[in-house]
């Protein structure tokens, strides 16, 4: 992680670019448009956490987000966001177009409902051990003589969190199964919103044209892009797979994942394949 000296009243953003819920608070970023008034708008640094190789866990780290996860986003007057959706809901109060006057409740309820999908379960398979690496992980740093005291106590307050929120193992196929239907059931509540709300005329936003780009399209965007990098395309239907498709080709997408996955382990066997592909080609 690399810091760097953000000045008064600039808002940091911590996040990772395979982060699913960074990716979601990005995008929301690049949709935010106009703030209600000049007095809302902000200054957003964003500060790239490495996340693969643990630095979520350090302890500077731990001191700005004890879940030891990102999106983070802090700002002045001691103002700390350690959530995707809070982040999302803080820029909205700001920037009024994001969650606009008359769609309130639906796009809160959406956007509850989203969140409530276990994106670990539909992102990762069990033999890629991604959360036991980050365990086993936590648990050397612990067992090491120079931790000190109140680094021991962060990361076993971040031990105890993880523990809560997967009472159930993610990726037992029960659970795998559960999270297929309720992503199914969010997709198709979300082509009948977009369809209510684009009958006269196609637009490529969930609230038609003259509402423009919302969280929920921001969040809805990314969630498509994890599905299809982690091979569950079939759980989306033509309308919004059609729907995604146009988003993910935009500037504003390209902009953030710079022609990546959103996978840290897919972009890693791509990364691979282009290294036997250039190294066959040496040989030849």
């Amino acid at each position: 992680m690399h810091s760097k000296n953000a000045p008064v009243g600039v808002y940091t953003l911590y996040y990772n670019r395979f982060s699913i819920c960074s990716l979601m608070t990005l995008l929301t970023i690049r949709w935010k448009g106009q703030p209600a008034s000049l007095e809302q708008a902000i200054d957003i640094v964003e500060e790239e956490v490495d996340i693969y190789a643990g630095e979520q866990n350090e302890e500077e780290f731990l001191k700005k987000n004890w879940k030891g996860q990102v999106p983070v986003l802090l700002g002045p007057c001691d103002l700390k966001v350690t959530d995707s959706l809070q982040i999302t809901k803080f820029l909205a109060s700001r920037y009024t177009g994001l969650i606009p006057s008359g769609c309130e409740d639906v796009i809160t309820a959406m956007l509850n409902e989203l969140h409530q999908v276990w994106f670990v379960s539909l992102s990762f398979s069990a033999q890629e051990g991604r959360g036991a690496g980050i365990l086993l992980q936590i648990q050397n740093i612990l067992a090491q003589p120079t931790t000190s005291d109140d680094y021991k106590t962060a990361l076993q307050r971040k031990l105890q969190y993880y523990a809560t929120t997967y009472q159930a193992d993610p990726h037992a196929p029960e659970i795998v199964a559960r999270e297929k239907l309720k992503t199914q059931k969010f997709l198709e509540k979300i082509a009948r919103t977009r369809h209510f709300h684009n009958i006269e005329r196609k637009s490529k936003w969930i609230f038609g044209v003259e509402i423009g780009p919302t969280a929920l399209d921001a969040h809805t965007v990314v969630f498509i892009a994890r599905l299809i990098d982690a091979g569950h395309a079939s759980l989306i239907g033509s309308d919004m797979l059609e729907y995604g498709t146009q988003h993910l080709e935009s500037n504003a997408w390209r902009g953030i994942v710079d022609g990546n996955t959103t996978l840290h382990s897919l972009w890693e066997r791509q990364e691979a394949a282009k290294t036997m592909t250039v190294g066959g080609g040496a040989e030849a």
